[in-house]
């Protein structure tokens, strides 16, 4: 369980450099079916936090070489579906820029049904407008 400081710094964090996003996505891959996926990320040219991100939340954390030569490796950090939406509740109160998306992002994920399989055109719709809404705070510099 993370500390009250840890979960603030980790906030500063997701303000500063983090991103919150509803991904569309076919489930599985080509098969034409469509569902949508929350994912928290974090990407630094510095291994340390995201690393520290992993071991301290769970999630992924992967490398990109860049195609520049003079710019530097990064390392990002991923959390997707439940863990995001678990993450997001624990660190809403110490949010400052990103409040306003977590908590979109957290009434996605809570009411998240199936996998995109036969799922019912209102929930399709739901998780649409959730998406649209969060983008909308990604394109108005929240």
């Amino acid at each position: 369980m993370a500390s009250k400081i840890e979960l603030a710094y980790t906030a500063g964090i997701i303000d500063g450099e983090g991103s919150i996003a509803i991904y569309n996505m076919s489930m599985p891959p080509h098969t034409g079916k469509r569902t949508h996926a929350l994912r928290v990320r974090v990407g630094m040219c510095d291994m340390g936090i995201p690393h520290w991100l992993q071991l301290r939340f769970g999630g992924s954390v992967s490398k990109s070489k860049p195609k520049n030569p003079r710019h530097l490796m990064v390392y990002t950090w991923t959390l997707s579906t439940k863990a995001a939406g678990g993450f997001l509740q624990s660190i809403l109160p110490y949010l400052k820029l990103k409040q306003e998306q977590a908590e979109l992002a957290i009434e996605f994920q809570i009411g998240k049904v199936g996998k995109g399989k036969n799922k019912p055109l209102d929930i399709l719709l739901r998780e649409t407008n959730l998406a649209k809404r969060l983008q909308a705070l990604h394109i108005g510099g929240k």
